[in-house]
Formats: C-alpha cells, structure tokens, sequence
C-alpha cells in the first residue's frame, strides 16, 4: 500500500501527494517563483506529475490557463485529483501523455509559457528510482533534446521557457536550447551559501529571440545563522 499525503501551499491551495509520485521539492518551488507569468498567458507544463507547478503559478496568476503533459497514469489520477479539490477545472488541464510523442492533444504554437523540471539523470547514469517517481527523475522516458524540440514546437513566436536543471548539465541543456533556437535569457544559481557549489540551476529561454544573457545574483538557500534565508521566507510566504 501506498501513503498519500495532503500539502497546504502557501496560496491557501490544497495538493494531494503519494509516496509513489515525485513529491513537492524546492526544485518546483523555485523554478514556480523565478518564471515569468503574466495575465491571461497560456502555460504548458511538461512533465507536470500531480500539478504542483501548475498550482504554484496558478496563485501568483489567477487569469493564466494551464495544460500539462504527463506520462505516468498515478501522476495523472492524482493530478485530477487536485484539480477538483481546488476547483481548478477551468483553468488547469491535465493529458496523459508523453511529452515527447508528435502526437500531443495540443495546438503548436499556441503558448506563451513552457516550464519544465524534467529529468536530472541521463539514462544509464546509474541514478534511478522505481515507477513514477523513476520516470520523473531519469530520462528513461524522454531525452533533453526531445524535451527542447516539443517546447520549441508548441511556443508561440518570442514564448519562454523556464526550467529547473542540474549545475553539471547546464552545458548540454544551453546546447539543446540553442538547437531548438530558443536563447537563454535569465539565469540563476541556487547554492546554500556563498561557500557552497550550485546545487540547481534555473534558467530562462525566449524562442527566436536574439543573444544575450543576463546572469542573475545567486539564490541562497541559508541565512548566516543557518536558517531559512530571506528570499527562501518570501518564496515560501513566510514573510522576510
């Protein structure tokens, strides 16, 4: 049997969990405050597991819609799940599907804002965990570069693409980007403090746009007490 849990986010949404899925991480948490959400936008979340990202951007902008792409059938039962539970239905939806099929349900070239917190792990990196939550973190069901070409494929002209990815694979992920001709725009290193290596990257793409990348301060995630930094409070609402 499996356990399923209940996570209160911090915009008063409600969002089941199961030990089976990939759960909530600081990966979604952040990658959810550093994209850029505007009015009325139409988001495209690959890899959407039980709707967390969604439910995040959601509260920081009620007007958005969201479709999400996600392979595994427990994922996607809870995502429904989810939505009902927070009377989503018209704004969030999510397909069972593989993201990196050519058959999606979807209009190319219809969104404003693509996100993803794909898979860290090559395939045969030696780095895997069983079922869903196996599918979420090796890229035994879809490569980067498959991953980049879909984005590509469904972003309007001049879209972004927000994603949370692995320091020791920001060079291949900017490769694969640039591929699908979408330039990094905004990058962020999170690191615990000044002392530590990144231990994230998050990174912001614009299709067809020209070069030039503007390299933000990094993200730290502890205070010089060791506690919860500023910024760590204030993405997670707890005031700063």
């Amino acid at each position: 049997a499996y356990m399923k849990n209940s996570v209160f986010l911090f915009n008063g949404m409600r969002i089941l969990q199961d030990d089976k899925c990939h759960s909530l991480g600081l990966d979604t948490v952040l990658l959810s405050d550093f994209a850029t959400v505007k009015k009325n936008m139409r988001v495209l979340d690959l890899g959407a597991g039980n709707g967390a990202l969604s439910f995040l951007l959601a509260g920081r902008e009620k007007t958005a819609k969201f479709d999400g792409i996600e392979i595994s059938d427990a994922a996607c039962a809870l995502a429904d799940e989810n939505i009902g539970l927070n009377g989503m239905r018209d704004n969030i939806n999510i397909h069972r599907a593989d993201f990196c099929s050519e058959d999606l349900p979807l209009e190319p070239n219809s969104f404003d804002l693509a996100v993803s917190n794909p898979p860290y792990f090559a395939c045969g990196s030696g780095k895997k965990a069983e079922g869903a939550r196996g599918l979420a973190r090796s890229e035994s069901a879809c490569s980067l570069p498959g991953l980049l070409k879909t984005v590509a494929r469904f972003l309007k002209w001049g879209g972004y693409f927000a994603v949370v990815y692995r320091p020791e694979r920001l060079s291949e992920l900017i490769f694969y980007m640039k591929e699908s001709k979408i330039e990094p725009k905004r990058m962020r290193f999170v690191m615990k403090d000044p002392y530590s290596k990144p231990s994230l990257v998050l990174l912001e793409g614009k299709l067809h746009a020209s070069a030039g990348l503007n390299v933000l301060p990094p993200l730290y995630t502890k205070s010089d007490s060791g506690g919860d930094s500023d910024e760590i409070k204030r993405i997670y609402g707890r005031g700063g």
